[in-house]
């Protein structure tokens, strides 16, 4: 009589387990048909990458136009979009609340006004020093011109596919 080799075991009762919960109707049958999954081990993590069904090239731009203008609006931090000249050029609704300021006050103006010079000198220096696309600074920003505030700003710069700037993406928290 010949004995099986071990995987042959394994194989066959990770099938068996599959049947079974295929039988039973349980939840995980609904996320393996509904996601294509892809699992990595290496040494002490397991990763799991999850793809729905359906690839994102199939939504329309006006669908992803609208999920971008939502995510956009409804986030409750000032996220402020910078022209190559660091000018203001798009902010979403709650820039304008935090800051106190109108879209007239905040459209074109130079990012550095909302700081004192003192700070934006500092900020420059850490901006001009650091050669990466992404910053994190403590600093302080003006509410209404006037009133310092404690704040986290992350800064990111804005390139298109060769590499050309397009300007920066500048979000305070």
């Amino acid at each position: 009589m010949h004995r099986e080799p071990e995987i042959v075991k394994i194989l066959r009762e990770e099938e068996r387990q599959r049947n079974s919960q295929k039988n039973a109707g349980s939840d995980n049958e609904t996320l393996v048909k509904s996601h294509d999954e892809s699992t990595h081990e290496a040494d002490d993590t397991t990763v799991v990458c999850t793809m729905p069904q359906e690839p994102v090239e199939s939504f329309s731009l006006a669908h992803l136009e609208q999920i971008y203008r939502t995510t956009f609006e409804v986030c409750p931090v000032a996220i402020l979009i910078l022209d190559t000249q660091q000018r203001i050029v798009s902010w979403n609704t709650y820039t304008e609340s935090f800051l106190n300021k109108t879209k007239d006050q905040l459209s074109g103006q130079k990012i550095r006004t909302l700081h004192t010079p003192e700070e934006w000198v500092k900020i420059k220096q850490k901006l001009d020093a650091q050669k990466e696309s992404e910053h994190r600074i403590e600093t302080k920003i003006l509410i209404n011109n006037t009133t310092p505030v404690d704040v986290t700003i992350l800064s990111l710069s804005l390139k298109d596919s060769s590499g050309k700037d397009l300007g920066s993406l500048y979000i305070i928290k």
